[in-house]
């Protein structure tokens, strides 16, 4: 072997191992692009709940027993003004899965913004389910998911909610809250 070969020798290992390092560093800056995006997602997704007109107003409604409300732009012709008064009552009735009576046009709003939250969070829960985001990227979801579970202003049925969601289906929603909440289903 001669010193050109060993010098060839050494170059290809060099070589071969400055690849080795590059292929490790792109590896590793791929892995924080994607734990950056998981975390951006999973931010956005939490972002629209206080964002969205309508998301909003459902997780209100689920916060306070009674208030006066901004009604979203889009439900302004249905309800005929710009707000109206909550009540914890009026939401329980609202959205009992079988209506005792025809529902008001405020109720109608109410089953349609929990409609939106629920069909929300049911995406959220399929973004878990396939590892697109995890459960420690969304942090204060859990509040979310306990109010929905046991809501603390509704004194009548507290499994209305639980109740709705079964009714029309929101099995990804019930996931969801079996995820942070222990609740019988």
């Amino acid at each position: 072997m001669t010193t050109s070969d060993i010098a060839r020798d050494g170059v290809e290992a060099l070589a071969a191992l400055i690849a080795a390092v590059s292929v490790f560093l792109a590896y590793v800056q791929y892995r924080r692009s994607e734990h950056w995006k998981r975390k951006e997602f999973a931010q956005t997704q939490l972002v629209l709940l206080s964002k969205d007109p309508e998301l909003r107003l459902a997780i209100t409604a689920l916060d306070w027993p009674s208030r006066i409300l901004p009604v979203p732009e889009q439900y302004r012709d249905l309800i005929q003004c710009a707000t109206f008064e909550h009540t914890a009552q009026k939401l329980e009735r609202a959205l009992q899965p079988t209506p005792a009576k025809a529902l008001s046009k405020e109720e109608e709003m109410y089953r349609d913004v929990f409609d939106r939250l629920f069909e929300h969070l049911g995406r959220i829960e399929c973004a878990l389910s396939l590892n697109l985001i995890f459960k420690d990227d969304l942090v204060g979801i859990e509040y979310w998911t306990a109010q929905i579970a046991t809501p603390r202003y509704i004194t009548g049925d507290q499994r209305v909610l639980l109740k709705f969601l079964k009714a029309y289906g929101y099995e990804r929603v019930l996931h969801l809250i079996g995820r942070f909440q222990k609740v019988a289903r």
